[in-house]
């Protein structure tokens, strides 16, 4: 069953917290994270830290069931005046990412620059597109 978590995001756990709490992995289990747009209001290394706090629970759920795949849904280009800060981040998501092979980072910035979204929450198209993408490595994975 999808892990929700509802609320305000003031009230939500941090990812990290949440992988922490995940009883359950193998070749059967999808983790899929969106680490967002939301926090380009943020200094960057408040990001990493966050970004080394998830690959650390990841790394930690791994030990327990190595066979669990994590995808990591990469930033949107989006326009707007924060655009590069968007871009700075993606690149960043990438570097921490980078090395490891037991996860897939969607890189929706190159997938998404065909589509000149002007909003963070990108409608029906690009989102059928995403998904699409997505379910291209759920039922292919090879990472």
């Amino acid at each position: 069953m999808p892990v929700e978590v509802p609320g305000l995001i003031s009230t939500r756990p941090y990812i990290s917290d949440t992988i922490d709490t995940l009883m359950v992995g193998g070749p059967d289990v999808y983790v899929i994270l969106n680490i967002g747009a939301h926090f380009i209001h943020y200094d960057a290394s408040y990001y990493i830290h966050r970004l080394m706090g998830i690959k650390k629970a990841i790394l930690n759920h791994l030990k327990i069931h190595p066979e669990t795949r994590f995808i990591v849904h990469g930033q949107n280009v989006v326009e707007c005046a924060q655009e590069w800060a968007l871009f700075r981040f993606e690149i960043l998501l990438r570097n921490v990412f980078k090395d490891m092979k037991e996860i897939v980072v969607l890189n929706l910035w190159d997938f998404t620059i065909v589509w000149r979204l002007y909003d963070y929450h990108p409608g029906d198209v690009p989102l059928d597109e995403e998904a699409r993408l997505m379910f291209s490595y759920v039922c292919n994975w090879n990472p």
